[in-house]
């Protein structure tokens, strides 16, 4: 196990965006099941993507990547460092990318994410 930060919470970055509905709920599924694994280790993370996800889909959010970079930089400058959810299409999505610079910007502990045999494993990014 690393030695993460005590205290806080992680932000728990994943992909999210695609040209479909049905990707993007397979994507939340994903993102809701490392928040899971993390938690079920004592490890508190903020994933925007599970909270936001069905509010966006109930009223109607809107969804530019403008809008959720302003919203996701209060969590990520408040958070204790980021933790990347390696699903499908993490190493390709803008937002991830986005997350990724953030964190390295402002010099914040930054991990991967991996799954094997149904646990979430961490390691430095």
């Amino acid at each position: 196990m690393l030695d993460l930060m005590p205290g806080g919470y992680y932000y728990l970055a994943s992909p999210y965006s695609s040209d479909t509905k049905a990707q993007e709920t397979v994507r939340y599924g994903e993102a809701m099941r490392y928040a899971e694994g993390l938690l079920r280790q004592d490890i508190l993370v903020f994933s925007p993507i599970v909270h936001y996800h069905p509010m966006s889909r109930i009223y109607g959010l809107p969804g530019d990547a403008a809008s959720w970079q302003r919203r996701n930089k209060v969590y990520l400058r408040q958070s204790s460092g980021v933790i990347v959810a390696c699903i499908p299409g993490w190493d390709k999505s803008k937002g991830v990318a986005w997350e990724i610079e953030y964190a390295q910007k402002y010099v914040m502990p930054l991990y991967k994410a991996t799954t094997e045999h149904g646990r979430i494993y961490l390691s430095r990014f």
